[in-house]
């Protein structure tokens, strides 16, 4: 079984009898193979399924319990749903956290149950590379970054090639600020396993240096690596970034692409400002021999 299957969060639903309905961010398929008929869940295995308290109460006024698994893939708003009064935590682990919805017929349970999401004791002494991962999860969703860092830094003494323990750690150096040690991180990630997310990250701290250049290189990277989506994202931030290096015509060729990436009949009001932004520039470089200027930034455009 998957170390990030939310096993004993569901036995502790069993055992405490919450009450239905239960609603799944992740796992719903094995919570109803576990608890069927005796339970009926419903569930979206989408990352982000919903966006704070008001989305949950969007899913299903019927909704009483939430669990929510807190593996790799999860996005889960767990700080915002600790701090909550109105679906309380009742149990929390390195895997999963479970919610009851705060109605009058629960408040019997909620104060027999309810916890404090920051005084659950994680794995922090454990030995293995997973268990330490996980409760490095834990603690970077709660906002723990110190405690955080020094989890994900065990994690990559036992497993220096765990190319998802140096993502964490680049996360939590980049929400701390510290730059150098995150862009670190992200470049061991992505001699690891490149993909387009590592070379997001490594551009978006270039461009917080100012590396422009560093930046571009970056983002052309995470379009070759793109796989199974549209890069509509990385041409538009290409195209910024080229307009900014003083290369119009590159920028206008970068969100040329972007918009050709859209879906037939959408469109992006952003792309156009950006659009008319590297024309008025293009058209301003060519002007400049006019006024006794030099033209700058005329290049090649991209590679189709």
């Amino acid at each position: 079984m998957s170390p990030w299957v939310p096993e004993r969060a569901i036995a502790f639903i069993e055992r405490e009898g919450l009450p239905a309905q239960v609603f799944s961010t992740q796992f719903g398929t094995y919570f109803a193979w576990r608890l069927f008929p005796k339970y009926l869940n419903s569930y979206d295995s989408r990352t982000i399924p919903f966006v704070g308290l008001d989305g949950v109460a969007r899913v299903s006024d019927g909704v009483n319990t939430l669990l929510a698994p807190l593996g790799p893939a999860s996005r889960f708003p767990l700080r915002q749903f600790c701090d909550s009064d109105d679906f309380p935590a009742v149990y929390l682990d390195e895997t999963a956290a479970v919610f009851v919805r705060r109605r009058p017929e629960n408040e019997e349970m909620i104060a027999r149950l309810q916890i404090r999401c920051d005084d659950v004791k994680l794995p922090l002494e454990s030995a293995k590379a997973d268990e330490l991962l996980a409760a490095g999860l834990v603690l970077q969703a709660l906002e723990h970054y110190p405690e955080a860092l020094a989890a994900i830094g065990k994690v990559t003494e036992i497993a220096p090639n765990s190319t998802f323990g140096h993502v964490v750690a680049g996360e939590l150096y980049d929400a701390t600020g510290r730059w150098a040690e995150a862009e670190r991180e992200y470049r061991q990630a992505a001699a690891t396993m490149p993909d387009t997310a590592n070379e997001m990250a490594l551009a978006s701290i270039a461009r917080r240096y100012g590396r422009t250049a560093d930046e571009i290189d970056a983002l052309h990277r995470s379009i070759d690596l793109a796989w199974g989506f549209r890069p509509i994202q990385q041409f538009g931030l290409l195209s910024d970034a080229e307009l900014r290096a003083g290369h119009p015509d590159r920028a206008l060729a970068a969100i040329d692409r972007a918009i050709a990436l859209l879906p037939p009949g959408a469109s992006d009001p952003r792309f156009q400002v950006a659009r008319g932004a590297a024309l008025r520039a293009i058209k301003e470089a060519h002007r400049a021999p006019l006024r006794g200027g030099l033209v700058t930034g005329l290049r090649d455009p991209l590679p189709q």
